[in-house]
């Protein structure tokens, strides 16, 4: 009986080191964010919300997958010069998928810098000029904040630049605000 219960501070000693030796890999989260431009363009996407993962090669590398849906635009303008002065409905979407890699510079043990680099295929449909799709370099630099001491949650923010599809919106600067979890 004796021989049982020295067994079990054992189990449970070896499933921790096995814990601390295999940290979790994966990870998985949301993110929504906000568009900026320098152009003062007609129909520039503002909003935008998406779901992002990737796999933790080693403690500061990941690659890393996004998905990005932009709300969707719909004006109506109406004696502008860019129409030929007349009314017309515009209607926009825009969504891209990103893939890259991550790196992660920790600073303390809740604390982290990252940097990603990647490419971005951006798609742009719209009721004036048609649909576009285009394959941008895409780039970001983020904060990482880890909810908790050894915690499995984590909140970043990050500022990215991409080049969306078409000629009128090029170099958007993006900021999003992600929440993921490791397992």
């Amino acid at each position: 009986m004796i021989n049982k219960l020295l067994l079990i501070p054992l189990i449970f000693t070896s499933t921790i080191t096995l814990a601390e030796e295999h940290p979790p890999r994966w990870y998985a989260g949301i993110t929504a964010g906000f568009n900026h431009t320098d152009d003062d363009n007609i129909g520039d996407p503002d909003t935008k919300y998406g779901i992002k993962g990737g796999y933790i090669l080693n403690h500061w590398l990941a690659v890393e997958s996004e998905f990005i849906l932009h709300n969707k635009e719909s004006n109506r303008f109406c004696d502008s010069a860019e129409f030929s002065n007349e009314c017309v409905t515009l209607k926009q979407d825009y969504n891209y998928g990103f893939i890259g890699l991550r790196a992660t510079k920790p600073v303390g043990n809740v604390f982290a810098f990252t940097a990603r680099l990647g490419g971005a295929l951006a798609n742009y449909d719209s009721s004036l000029t048609g649909s576009e799709s285009k394959f941008n370099a895409s780039s970001a630099l983020g904060m990482l904040w880890n909810i908790g001491q050894d915690s499995q949650l984590t909140l970043e923010l990050q500022q990215v630049d991409y080049a969306l599809a078409n000629k009128t919106h090029e170099n958007i600067i993006s900021q999003n605000l992600s929440f993921t979890m490791k397992f």
